[in-house]
């Protein structure tokens, strides 16, 4: 966790000294295209998987459920920090 910890300060640390280069700018772009890289290898690694994919029907509606849940939870949070920080009065 430490690793993790270190890794992001030296990102922002890094940061803090590029960032009037203007090429930085492409950053969220870059950023975007890679989590999309990953999250389509994820995929691949569980259509690999063949006991996830046999068991995929047991698993289903827990899955279902529960990112039903994580996914209301976060845009309350989210909804509930912006009107109490953001949102101009």
């Amino acid at each position: 966790m430490l690793n993790i910890i270190l890794i992001i300060l030296s990102g922002v640390v890094a940061g803090y000294f590029v960032r009037k280069i203007p090429q930085v700018k492409y950053t969220g772009t870059i950023i975007s295209l890679i989590i999309m890289l990953l999250l389509f290898f994820l995929g691949v690694s569980v259509g690999t998987n063949e006991q996830l994919v046999k068991n995929f029907s047991a698993i289903g509606l827990d899955a279902l459920i529960i990112t039903f849940g994580a996914t209301l939870g976060s845009v309350l949070c989210a909804w509930l920090i912006y009107s109490t920080f953001f949102k101009k009065p």
